[in-house]
């Protein structure tokens, strides 16, 4: 099964450079770190925010222009259900900022700061011991970023994960209704800070 995994990320990578919009030269790449925590939603626990765990990960974002972004990001964190388990994430993500961000030759000061939603596909790897689950899933959310100097980067981001597995918390099915399958799903969620930095000509690739 870890074949799998690490095929998907090679495929991910490739995916990168191939789903980004109009990506060109003047692109500008971010590298950075990101912390936070997460938590599950499901069949044990409904409430956001409980049984809270941190995570930690780095990511890429390929600025294709002042407007849409690639990114993939890998995550690592441990998850309180019955059992405490950890995950390994590898996401790849279209974000859309709501503010013509990261120009250097305006005064505006929404080119400093933006709100963004983003949406993307999604392979993780879930071990309890010696148990290990492997499960895509579709990932979207909402964050905030903010560019406190002319290369460095913050924000912070809200990211919720539709597992396609439903034994992340061991219990599978409990309503015994094949047509609840969806709803019997799992939910991995995450909160989280981060910093990157640019790297590349941000010059004139937002025209």
């Amino acid at each position: 099964m870890k074949t799998y995994f690490y095929k998907s990320i090679i495929i991910s990578v490739l995916a990168l450079f191939l789903i980004s919009p109009s990506v060109k030269a003047q692109a500008v790449w971010e590298m950075g770190v990101k912390a936070g925590t997460g938590f599950y939603l499901g069949d044990a626990n409904s409430t956001i925010f409980n049984r809270i765990d941190p995570l930690y990960g780095g990511l890429v974002r390929i600025n294709a222009n002042c407007r849409w972004a690639t990114k993939i990001e890998l995550t690592s964190g441990s998850i309180k259900t019955d059992l405490k388990q950890t995950y390994l994430d590898l996401s790849l993500y279209e974000e859309f900022n709501f503010f013509e961000y990261g120009l250097l030759n305006s005064d505006k000061w929404t080119r400093f700061f933006s709100p963004y939603i983003f949406a993307g596909i999604g392979f993780g790897s879930y071990s309890k011991g010696i148990y290990t689950i492997f499960s895509p899933n579709i990932p979207f959310g909402v964050g905030v970023k903010y560019k406190v100097w002319s290369k460095v980067n913050i924000g912070l981001e809200w990211t919720m994960h539709k597992l396609f597995t439903d034994e992340f918390d061991d219990i599978s099915n409990p309503y015994g209704n094949q047509e609840s399958a969806w709803i019997n799903k799992d939910w991995l969620s995450k909160a989280s800070f981060f910093l990157t930095v640019d790297f590349g000509n941000k010059s004139s690739y937002c025209r």
